[in-house]
């Protein structure tokens, strides 16, 4: 999967004119599977993207949607998207040529010109316009569902939010489980003399 990673990164690197449906047709003329070809194309501008803005603490959502085809899904659940990552952190050559693909860096650009913090953006999910579809011999990855707790906890919503708005949040959950327990407790210590006369 290296070797595909390495020569996609290589196509848009040389070829910094060509729109995505053009260089997808270069990944594939060089014998990468379609299902391949397309999440190499979506996903290294995200991941390069991604690492290009990584020192300013945003917090990105893991989900993406597909607009092709409607559907979504979970970045994570990809076992191409982790490698493009791992990849594009390790890449020494300039990222610009790739991240400037990326939505997000565009969302970026545009937020700065417009005199907006990043730090303030709520980011929505990558929209992709192929559906990504499963590699074979590349099994998604099958996470365990969480509980509902769980998904309340760490997923507040398909949004990202940020890191303090995140510790405000649990810090609130956590305000009103404790003011519900003593409530419930305050209803039970005078309910209970009332239903015992």
């Amino acid at each position: 999967m290296r070797q595909q990673i390495q020569t996609a990164v290589q196509i848009f690197r040389a070829n910094p004119e060509l729109d995505d449906d053009e260089i997808l047709q270069r990944v594939m003329d060089t014998g990468v599977e379609k299902q391949m070809a397309v999440q190499l194309v979506t996903l290294l501008p995200l991941a390069y993207g991604r690492v290009a803005l990584s020192d300013m603490g945003l917090i990105f959502t893991n989900t993406y949607l597909c607009l092709g085809q409607p559907g979504k899904g979970r970045l994570d659940a990809l076992p191409l998207w982790a490698e493009a990552l791992d990849f594009a952190k390790q890449d020494p050559e300039p990222s610009f040529p790739i991240a400037s693909r990326s939505p997000e860096i565009r969302a970026a650009n545009s937020a700065l010109n417009d005199g907006q913090k990043l730090e303030s953006l709520v980011w929505s999910p990558p929209a992709f316009l192929w559906p990504i579809e499963p590699i074979p011999g590349q099994e998604q990855t099958a996470k365990k569902k969480s509980n509902w707790l769980q998904r309340i906890w760490d997923d507040p919503a398909d949004y990202s939010v940020t890191c303090g708005e995140r510790i405000i949040t649990r810090i609130v959950m956590v305000i009103a489980i404790l003011v519900g327990l003593f409530a419930l407790s305050l209803v039970a210590y005078y309910a209970i003399p009332l239903l015992r006369r």
